[in-house]
This record gives C-alpha cells, structure tokens and sequence, in this order.
C-alpha cells in the first residue's frame, strides 16, 4: 500500500514539473511578452497547492500506521 501511494506521489510530482517546464517554454517562444511569466507564476502557484495536497494527503494515509507503531 504504501509503496503504490509513494508511486502515486512520484507520478504526480513528475507531471508538475513537466507541466512547469511546459510553460516555461511558452515563455521563450512568446517572445518576452508579460503573458508568459505570468503564467509561469500560475504553474509555480498550481504545484506548490498540489504539492501541499500529496503531502497531507500522505500524512493523513501515514498517520495511523504510525500511530499504531507507537503504541506498541
């Protein structure tokens, strides 16, 4: 279970870099228009909510099996 979620948080982590390297290149092409660096601003806003989720959402799956190892 817990090898299949760390699975789960790699594959969502290399999707949220390959978009943010995505939009980056859009920036380069756009020719320096602000347009570009805003949405570079957005990708960065986007996998720093995403990133904050999987992190939670693995403290929260962890948390009883923690738990459980500590009361023994």
């Amino acid at each position: 279970m817990m090898t299949t979620m760390i699975r789960q948080c790699v594959c969502v982590e290399s999707r949220a870099i390959s978009s943010l390297h995505r939009h980056a290149g859009t920036t380069a092409v756009s020719g320096g228009s602000g347009g570009g660096v805003l949405a570079v601003v957005e990708a960065r806003r986007n996998i720093a909510k995403m990133l904050i989720v999987v992190v939670c959402m693995f403290a929260l799956c962890y948390l009883p099996v923690h738990l459980i190892n500590m009361l023994r």
